[in-house]
């Protein structure tokens, strides 16, 4: 299986839209297989920003958010950041909707206009539509021409990446804890656009809701 994760990857950086999507359900052994790999890769890479920061200790740190729930950090942040890095990923006229109707709700809710119970059904509701067959096929498909696939997967990453430094208390590019987090994050990103054009948007929120959830667990204690 790994000569099969190995081409896929390289098929990611040279040719996306030639990365065959099979779902979940057609191949499980090789689902967990590409989980397995990316769960001991990231947690890896957690590690080792851990380790930098141990070492290069300073004012750049990582910021712990307050009021911190499970169902905050492990389920709904992996739905709406799948919603608003991924989901366009394939591009579709359903698609292009849904991501920026999330993306404004998200901004909405940031700014206090939508309440946090609203925006939690909305989330939800998007997670329950994922278990309806007609719907998972739909946002699963390419039905418009994407030329720039590659390019747009190179940009979600990155800004998949930047869209977490705000952890830290003072963001500096040039600061080697804050690359150090900020490659993991784009690594994330990449492997979960990974599963998201294999297996499907499900997958990659699956993967996304186990990493949120360790960390949920092993550094917010949830």
């Amino acid at each position: 299986m790994f000569h099969i994760l190995k081409r896929d990857i390289r098929q990611l950086f040279h040719s996306p839209i030639s990365i065959e999507y099979i779902g979940i359900s057609s191949n499980l052994r090789l689902f967990f297989y590409y989980n397995f790999i990316f769960i001991l890769v990231l947690i890896f890479l957690s590690v080792l920003v851990g380790i930098l920061k141990h070492y290069f200790a300073g004012h750049h740190q990582i910021i712990l958010p307050v009021n911190v729930t499970f169902l905050k950090v492990a389920i709904i942040a992996p739905v709406i950041e799948e919603i608003i890095f991924r989901l366009i990923i394939k591009v579709n006229r359903l698609n292009v909707v849904l991501f920026f109707a999330y993306l404004t709700f998200y901004i909405l809710y940031q700014n206090y206009i939508l309440s946090t119970f609203l925006y939690y059904v909305l989330v939800a509701s998007f997670f329950s539509l994922l278990f309806i067959n007609a719907f998972n096929h739909k946002i699963n498909e390419n039905s418009l021409k994407n030329k720039h696939s590659k390019f747009l997967i190179y940009i979600s990453c990155l800004l998949f990446g930047l869209f977490h430094l705000p952890n830290f208390n003072e963001v500096d590019v040039t600061n080697i804890i804050t690359l150090g987090y900020l490659f993991s994050k784009v690594f994330a990103g990449f492997a979960f656009i990974l599963l998201r054009l294999k297996f499907g948007l499900s997958a990659s929120i699956l993967l996304h809701v186990i990493i949120n959830s360790i960390a949920c667990i092993m550094i917010f204690n949830c």
